[in-house]
């Protein structure tokens, strides 16, 4: 299964190994129930958002609490903030195969420490924010998503 299920990953630097193994369980177990052969990019993406707009909900008592700003708090204990939700987009994505990147904001951002998402669909990337619920609605709109707001760095 594709993914980086290491230390110091983009899924969660604190993460530990056992944390790690719970994450790629979970992607595995979403790959295996959400994926069928011939989906598109854009069908896995979307299926992915759709997962983690269902089974996570915001952490209220901030990101400090029960990892809700990794991988693992958005996928195992289903309570994540920003951080938490673009980092399990990310294992996600990567788990079946669409081309993500973790995004963080700048200081020069409306809202520096906020997180989200580049997807690659088509050759073309574009902005997902799952903890806002932000997803390019249909594929032939996508071109007019193609900037945020925000000036940001990119993780992959």
């Amino acid at each position: 299964m594709r993914g980086n299920y290491k230390a110091n990953s983009a899924y969660g630097p604190s993460l530990n190994s056992s944390q790690l193994m719970q994450v790629r369980r979970v992607v595995q177990s979403f790959k295996t129930n959400y994926i069928r052969k011939g989906m598109s990019e854009y069908d896995k993406a979307l299926a992915a958002f759709l997962y983690l707009r269902s089974n996570c909900s915001y952490a209220r008592r901030g990101w400090q609490y029960n990892n809700a700003n990794n991988a693992w708090g958005a996928l195992v204990y289903n309570e994540a903030q920003c951080s938490g939700f673009a980092r399990a987009m990310k294992a996600l994505c990567d788990g079946v195969g669409v081309k993500c990147k973790y995004v963080h904001a700048n200081s020069k951002a409306v809202n520096p420490s906020h997180q989200w998402n580049e997807i690659r669909i088509n050759g073309k990337w574009y902005i997902v924010d799952a903890q806002s619920g932000f997803f390019p609605c249909r594929i032939e709109h996508l071109e007019k998503y193609d900037g945020y707001a925000l000036e940001y760095e990119r993780f992959s």
